[in-house]
């Protein structure tokens, strides 16, 4: 429950600042009105743990992103005043406050370590904007961003996602591996499926930072894809050319890796009784060269009650072409195999 109040209360915080940026902004000075904001747009504030997604007012300069100054109090729970006289930013953190210049990147904390922002605070019609990495300046969280996406995610270090930084795969003689790098261990889940025959395995707290598409050079395994299927979720899919036994699946350590092995050798058999004395039996093999599949009609020829006779596919019992399925249904029999 205290997360749901946690998350709304940011929001709130969030919506307040907005509205106070687009309309004026408290400084030790009085109240300043903002006019224009022609350089000025709109960012995305993503809120990873939540998911929740939220605007901001943003300048890019560069590799970096600009915000107001009172996002940042509001965000980080801080007061902070402005001095425009003196082009002077002072915030007050627990243990010691911190002041900013305007136009300049180096700066101090109360512990006497010296900091520089890649871009300095500016000013823009009066209204004071920050680097977006003063959002790191308590600890409670970590930030990053993307000025081309104008994209903001903020998150807890505790909560940071995976990242799944590599795929590669090794063809043995009974299967092929694949192997996904990843930062860390996540939840993940794995499915199977038949048709379409694929392997398809999301990892959860995940993200790729790049799409992944390998095609493999091998008779049972198409491609391996991997993309990010929705919030905090990346998927991998391993296409397969036909239906394969299950995978097995595990993680590795130093480096942290998770692993698939999909056998490529195998044998399987099934059987079905279709009548008292018949049974239909397939084999299924997987060999280097592909799956083998052998049909079987075992018959206990002992039981009074059986009789194996011979059909010609042609008409009237000549040598012709004809489905099995149509000499079974012609000679009135239960089952019916192909021979020479």
């Amino acid at each position: 429950m205290r997360r749901q109040w946690y998350y709304m209360g940011i929001r709130a915080r969030i919506a307040s600042c907005i509205i106070l940026f687009l309309v004026t902004i408290t400084c030790s000075a009085g109240w300043v009105t903002i006019t224009e904001a022609s350089n000025i747009s709109e960012a995305k504030l993503v809120i990873d743990e939540s998911g929740a997604v939220s605007p901001v007012p943003a300048v890019a300069r560069g590799r970096v992103l600009l915000v107001p100054a009172t996002f940042v109090a509001e965000i980080l729970k801080t007061s902070m005043r402005y001095d425009p006289g003196a082009l002077r930013l002072t915030y007050s953190i627990p243990g010691g406050g911190f002041e900013l210049l305007l136009h300049q990147k180096e700066w101090t904390l109360s512990s006497g370590e010296k900091r520089a922002f890649d871009e300095p605070p500016i000013s823009i019609y009066g209204v004071p904007f920050v680097p977006v990495e003063l959002l790191r300046v308590t600890g409670d969280y970590d930030v990053s961003w993307d000025p081309k996406a104008m994209e903001i995610h903020l998150r807890r270090p505790g909560d940071e996602m995976a990242a799944l930084t590599q795929s590669r795969h090794g063809i043995h003689p009974d299967k092929v591996r694949i192997v996904f790098h990843l930062t860390k261990e996540v939840p993940f889940k794995v499915m199977q499926m038949k048709n379409p025959p694929r392997v398809v395995i999301d990892f959860e707290d995940t993200y790729v930072e790049r799409e992944f598409d390998a095609l493999l050079d091998h008779v049972a395994i198409d491609r391996v894809r991997i993309a990010m299927a929705e919030q905090r979720k990346t998927r991998a899919v391993i296409e397969l050319n036909y239906a394969l036994p299950d995978v097995t699946t595990f993680w590795l350590q130093d480096p942290i890796r998770f692993v698939v092995d999909v056998p490529t050798l195998y044998s399987n058999k099934s059987a079905l009784t279709i009548a008292p004395g018949i049974r239909y039996i397939t084999l299924n093999n997987g060999t280097p060269s592909g799956p083998v599949t052998v049909d079987v009609l075992e018959i206990e020829t002992s039981d009074e009650n059986v009789t194996v006779k011979t059909a010609l596919a042609g008409s009237f019992g000549s040598f012709g072409l004809a489905p099995v399925s149509e000499l079974v249904s012609r000679s009135g029999a239960i089952a019916g195999v192909n021979g020479v």
